[in-house]
Order: structure tokens, then C-alpha cells, then sequence
């Protein structure tokens, strides 16, 4: 791990995106790593951001996730949702599933469950893993079962609207 870090520290420095956003999870992740680096919040924060400016997407993700939580940074709803609003933007079903939480919660947006819901929906069609599709199917559908047909109508009408404009 050791010789890994070195090369993501290398690479980071050189501004490939890739290698900040492993330097983020790395400091963020710290020594649940074996052999990794002590966990620093902030400078996960930095590393993450380096990268979403060059909008690597998981980067741009893990970002909102920072803000949302107050990890690094100073809590901030709205800057999640504008991080969170880029990665789902660029395509990323994190950020997508991140902005929906937001609406769901009302968390820097005005709550709007039919927004979450659409979100929810593309998030879990751009997400690959089995378990997490799952997962993310049953928080969707328990709340589907809370909106009228006539909300779950229009949540599929931003959905057909957002695919139309090219998942935006």
C-alpha cells in the first residue's frame, strides 16, 4: 500500500484526476486501510476537489457526500446539492441518488418527493451492484407507495424529460 500511495501521491500532483480522487478516499477511508494514511476529512475535502473540477464524477460525488455530512467542511446543504447537481448532471447514479436524498429530506431544496422519486428511479437504473440496486429499489418503492398517481405520473414524465435531454 505503501508503493500505491506513493503513485497516487505522484500522479495526484500532476493533476491526473483519477489518482486525487484515490488520494480522497485514501485520507478519507484513513486506516481502515491496511497500510494506509491517517484519515484527514480535510485533506480528503481538497483532493476530492482538485478532481471535480475536472469533473471526474465520483470525485464531484464524494464532494456533496463531504458537504452534506460536514466531513472536512463546514456542513452546507446548498453546496452539496450543487456538487451533487453536477455529478448527476455528468451522469454519475451516486450524485443522482445523493440530489434525490436531498429532495426527499428537503436538504438545500425545497422537499419534493416526486423529484425524489425520478432521481431515485435513474439512480438505480445507472447502478450496477446487485446489493445496492436492491437496496436502493426498496427506499425507492416505500416511498412510491406515499405518492398519488398522479405524483408517480409526474416523476415519470421528468424521468421520460430528463432521458429525452440525454439523462440530464
Amino acid at each position: 500500500m505503501t508503493e500505491a500511495i506513493k503513485y497516487f501521491r505522484k500522479g495526484a500532483d500532476a493533476g491526473n484526476a483519477d489518482c486525487q480522487t484515490s488520494m480522497g478516499l485514501l485520507y478519507q477511508a484513513g486506516e481502515k486501510i491496511p497500510g494506509g494514511v491517517k484519515a484527514d476529512p480535510a485533506e480528503a475535502v481538497k483532493w476530492y476537489r482538485l478532481a471535480a473540477e475536472q469533473n471526474h464524477t465520483e470525485a464531484i460525488q464524494h464532494l456533496g457526500m463531504m458537504y452534506a455530512m460536514g466531513m472536512g467542511v463546514k456542513q452546507d446543504d446548498a453546496e452539496a446539492v450543487k456538487w451533487f447537481r453536477k455529478g448527476s448532471d455528468l451522469g454519475n447514479s451516486d450524485a443522482r441518488w445523493g440530489l434525490g436524498q436531498c429532495y426527499f429530506d428537503g436538504r438545500g431544496v425545497q422537499k419534493d418527493p416526486v423529484q425524489a422519486y425520478a432521481l431515485y428511479s435513474e439512480a438505480i437504473d445507472g447502478t450496477e451492484n446487485p446489493e445496492q440496486k436492491q437496496g436502493m429499489s426498496a427506499q425507492r418503492d416505500k416511498l412510491g407507495k406515499d405518492l398519488s398517481a398522479d405524483q408517480l405520473k409526474n416523476a415519470q414524465a421528468l424521468i421520460q424529460e430528463w432521458k429525452t435531454k440525454g439523462g440530464k
